[in-house]
């Protein structure tokens, strides 16, 4: 989730080290990124689809 009052310099320096693969935020900070696509819209906020993809394997062990 991501303040309506974040600087955009500080954002993208939060999505370089995180790499998230989802952001929740105000719609109109969506706009800022063009190339996600909304997966969800909510209370004025959205839901984006980043690039980033984090695939981990899910121990053998687990009773699922």
């Amino acid at each position: 989730m991501v303040n309506s009052y974040l600087e955009e310099n500080l954002l993208e320096q939060l999505l370089k080290t995180y790499s998230p693969e989802y952001l929740w935020l105000p719609k109109e900070q969506s706009e800022l990124f063009p190339g996600m696509t909304v997966e969800y819209e909510a209370y004025q906020y959205v839901l984006l689809k980043t690039q980033y993809s984090h695939k981990f394997p899910l121990n053998e062990e687990l009773g699922l």
